[in-house]
């Protein structure tokens, strides 16, 4: 849908930056992504396991 594409593109556009990489996991469910262990490397320990 064009609202589902919109929110692909700004997901996109944040990913560019290497800043809000993590912002990016965390808008698409982290599922789906193969690296999850590097996500956890990088997360604080304070958050709690979601996954």
């Amino acid at each position: 849908t064009y609202y589902g594409s919109y929110i692909v593109a700004y997901a996109y556009k944040e990913f560019k930056n290497s800043e809000s990489r993590l912002r990016f996991y965390d808008l698409i469910k982290v599922r789906k992504f193969k690296d999850i262990s590097e996500l956890k490397r990088r997360r604080q320990p304070k958050t709690p396991p979601f996954y």
